[in-house]
C-alpha cells in the first residue's frame, strides 16, 4: 500500500484504474476542516498497516 498525491492528470490512472486491482481510499481534505484533521492521522496509520 502506498500514499499517492493526486492531480488532475493522474487521478484516472491512480484511482479509477487502480481500483480495478485493489481497494482505493481517496481522502479529500482541507486544513480548515475539523473532521479532515481528525480523519487524516487515522487514515495515515491505516495505510502503514
Amino acid at each position: 500500500m502506498s500514499e499517492v498525491t493526486l492531480t488532475d492528470s493522474n487521478f484516472d490512472q491512480e484511482v479509477v484504474e487502480g481500483s480495478k486491482t485493489m481497494p482505493v481510499v481517496t481522502d479529500f481534505w482541507a486544513s480548515w476542516c475539523p473532521p479532515c484533521r481528525i480523519m487524516g492521522p487515522i487514515l495515515e496509520e491505516l495505510a502503514k498497516e
